[in-house]
């Protein structure tokens, strides 16, 4: 036992010598053809004094995590000290020696090697979570890259993201918190900041912007939410966006960025499985072209125009609806005018609100059930009306109720089923 513990320290040792004074006499061409698969024929003492030695030079080195599984499907590249600081360059031309290695003196072995992907940095607390449970961490786990984490949840620095880029960085990324917000003690990089540390590393800089807005909010006065052109003003190679929520068009993901590497994106035989259709296209060709004319934008785009609308205008659609609707109730209701805040919401302005006015239905017995039997009579309507139900009413917030939908709106109360 003690002579192969031996044999196999010395051999794992001279392996790594092997690996950092002799790169060259490797190349990606030599992985390109693996072992044949073989059926295990080990005896029971040969796996037991195998696995042993292992997890003895595992626990002596401070190593990765031992994966070796009963039919020994072994993930090379997990007995580097720690201490040595590898690269992934390092582990590949490791796990390519070792794999040859392992293959000719021991051909009963079943290798697995696994060849790492280049890394993306991005902030701890950027991993977000979007509509229907997709997340970034995820996301990019599927594509097959290695997500680095820096800083903390509420405090990273410019000096985290230069710790956590080495040699086999392929990517700076910073995604804008579109859909939530960290408040209190908290501190991130510009990113004027990451874009520049990303140049001098010769390093993209990607920012996902989420929401995709185009225009300056302020001339609005509406809160302020970053612009495509401020991201890319401010270093990013590439930025992200969607095509709908701020934009106020199709649901649509757009990449814009620096021509080498949307050129590179291009290729990706997946852009043309998931390329736009050609309604899709028309759809957003034709609210871009609103962007030309900023002066009428207010008025031509539904997004812009619903979030700009003034509350004394709401107000009057409430206080004229209000004899109707209350009329329409009958008496076991009770309907008043009341303000309310509106919020942006679909990942836009997560925890910014404007003021509105709201018609606010309360059932007179005070029982739940009328409330929520109301809630679903008015789902059930022609055209599905669909409030919220907020201590102990009914709320309709009228910002989204324009001139044209008034008429059809009230035309269909006679079909209320109470």
């Amino acid at each position: 036992i003690l002579n192969h513990l031996s044999l196999v320290i010395l051999t794992h040792l001279s392996l790594v010598f092997l690996t950092l004074v002799c790169p060259s006499s490797l190349s990606l061409s030599s992985f390109a053809q693996p072992p044949p698969r073989i059926v295990l024929t080990l005896s029971p003492l040969s796996l037991a004094l195998f696995s042993f030695s292992h997890l003895v030079i595992s626990s002596l080195c401070h190593t990765l995590p031992l994966s070796l599984s009963f039919l020994c499907l072994l993930r090379t590249g997990w007995l580097i000290p720690e201490a040595l600081l590898v690269s992934q360059r390092f582990l590949l031309r490791y796990s390519i020696i070792i794999a040859r290695l392992t293959y000719l003196l021991c051909p009963h072995f079943i290798v697995h090697v696994c060849v790492p992907y280049l890394c993306r940095a991005t902030d701890r607390r950027r991993f977000q979570e979007i509509g229907g449970s997709f997340r970034i961490p995820d996301i990019m786990s599927r594509a097959g890259c290695s997500l680095v984490e820096v800083g903390t949840t509420n405090r990273t620095h410019l000096s985290d993201y230069a710790t956590g880029i080495d040699a086999d960085t392929a990517l700076l990324m910073k995604v804008h918190t579109s859909n939530y917000r960290i408040e209190g003690y908290t501190t991130t990089p510009t990113e004027t900041e990451l874009g520049n540390l990303a140049t001098g590393l010769g390093i993209p800089f990607m920012i996902d912007l989420g929401s995709g807005n185009l225009l300056n909010f302020d001339a609005f006065n509406l809160p302020k939410e970053p612009t495509v052109a401020d991201a890319i003003r401010q270093g990013a190679d590439l930025v992200t966006f969607s095509g709908d929520k701020l934009l106020g068009g199709p649901q649509a993901g757009l990449i814009a960025g620096r021509a080498d590497l949307i050129a590179q994106i291009k290729s990706n035989p997946l852009k043309r499985a998931l390329r736009l259709d050609k309604m899709t296209l028309a759809a957003l060709a034709e609210t871009l072209k609103l962007y030309n004319h900023p002066e009428t934008l207010p008025d031509n785009l539904p997004t812009l125009r619903l979030i700009t609308r003034p509350k004394a205008d709401i107000e009057q659609v409430a206080i004229a609806l209000l004899p109707t609707l209350a009329s329409a109730l009958g008496p076991q209701f009770h309907v008043s005018v009341e303000e309310t805040l509106s919020q942006i919401g679909s990942g836009s302005l997560p925890v910014e609100t404007l003021p509105s006015s709201a018609l606010k239905i309360a059932p007179h017995s005070g029982v739940d059930g009328d409330l929520r039997a109301l809630s679903s009579a008015f789902r059930e309507l022609p055209r599905p009306v669909i409030g919220r139900i907020h201590q102990g009413a009914l709320w309709f917030d009228l910002r989204c109720l324009e001139d044209d939908h008034i008429t059809p709106w009230v035309n269909q109360l006679a079909e209320l089923t109470l």
